[in-house]
């Protein structure tokens, strides 16, 4: 019978994939909040031009 023993991830390695991940994350954060501004500007946009509609058909009838 033979045992094969697995070798497991050392402090060292654990670390050094945490930082990594950090650094991914620190590089998509801003830019995620950048698109979330700029759609929520769009949609303003949007609800502004609706509420003009509406009010040149209230003044229409």
């Amino acid at each position: 019978m033979v045992i094969i023993f697995r070798r497991a991830f050392t402090l060292f390695e654990a670390m050094i994939v945490v930082m990594i991940i950090a650094i991914i994350l620190a590089a998509a954060i801003p830019n995620d909040l950048k698109s979330a501004k700029a759609s929520q500007k769009t949609v303003r946009i949007t609800n502004l031009e609706r509420t003009k509609g509406i009010n040149y058909l209230r003044a229409r009838f």
